[in-house]
């Protein structure tokens, strides 16, 4: 398959859940926290909320991180790209993890 029309980019809006934290990769380090996004939607049967929670990784040397600080209840708009990674859980099975590595920040006020 040829790679050249292929995207990879996330625009993400939403609360953040929990405190970030600083996750040392070795090499990298990371500032993580969840984030919720909500989509509501309308239809003849009446109104439906979907809610998804997003695992963020921003690199630590991210220009954006030196603008804001950023904690629990905050409302973000970010952009980045979606990272899935294998890994082998306690029971010897194969699992997945996908990850929004953020490239760019904002905090809103609301």
């Amino acid at each position: 398959m040829n790679n050249s029309g292929c995207v990879n980019k996330v625009i993400l809006a939403g609360k953040i859940t929990e405190d970030p934290y600083w996750l040392d990769g070795g090499k990298n380090k990371w500032l993580c926290f969840k984030l919720l996004t909500t989509e509501k939607r309308s239809s003849a049967k009446g109104e439906t909320v979907q809610e998804e929670l997003h695992q963020i990784k921003v690199h630590e040397n991210c220009p954006s991180l030196s603008k804001i600080q950023l904690q629990v209840n905050d409302i973000i708009y970010l952009q980045g790209k979606i990272q899935t990674t294998a890994f082998v859980d306690g029971d010897n099975h194969k699992r997945y993890k996908t990850d929004v590595i953020a490239n760019s920040i904002d905090q809103w006020e609301i």
